[in-house]
């Protein structure tokens, strides 16, 4: 996975605000690495999560009123991504508390500065992205290690050169990732 996409961790209830965050994000040209395509049937859900935490460069705790403290499994994601090194960056998606959950001796995720988007959710997703690594936009080359998914179909990145429009990207052991990541093919 990429050193350039973000872990956004969410509940299930807040799916159709972390979609919209999403598609705002990907139009920005930052990478997110999307839960929902990472675990497969068959796939160790634990171990795939710890990897895409691990190899994000970034950890979005996505928070709602609805949350109090996270449910078991956010929490092991945001155990994950302290025990990486991660950055975390709490989001508020309605008026709520941060959790007080410690990240160091002196500190907790509650310290952190948080971005809310409740109140004016532009001006939110502008000052989150001011945060967040984007990826390049333009012509570019898909990484050699790659694999893509397009309408179904997988394709070799020898296949793709150009354009960077948008797609789905799988990268190691179908780990997946969404964002500004499709490639046309030359004319």
């Amino acid at each position: 996975m990429s050193a350039e996409t973000v872990y956004l961790s969410y509940v299930a209830e807040d799916a159709a605000l972390v979609a919209r965050l999403k598609d705002d994000l990907a139009r920005a040209g930052v990478s997110v690495v999307d839960r929902a395509l990472l675990v497969k049937p068959g796939i160790r859900r634990g171990a795939a999560v710890r990897q895409a935490i691990k190899s994000a460069s970034k950890f979005v705790l996505c928070l709602s009123s609805r949350d109090g403290l996270p449910p078991a499994y956010e929490q092991d994601e945001l155990a994950a991504a302290i025990a990486a090194g991660r950055s975390i960056i709490p989001l508020r998606l309605t008026r709520c508390d941060v959790p007080s959950v410690a990240l160091d001796d002196s500190d907790t995720v509650a310290d952190l500065e948080a971005v809310d988007l409740y109140n004016d959710w532009t001006a939110g997703v502008e000052r989150l992205i001011t945060a967040l690594p984007a990826v390049p936009r333009g012509n570019a080359s898909a990484p050699a290690s790659s694999r893509f998914i397009v309408k179904g179909k997988r394709i070799d990145t020898g296949q793709l050169r150009g354009q960077a429009t948008d797609m789905t990207l799988t990268i190691e052991e179908g780990i997946a990732v969404s964002g500004t990541t499709e490639f046309s093919a030359p004319k």
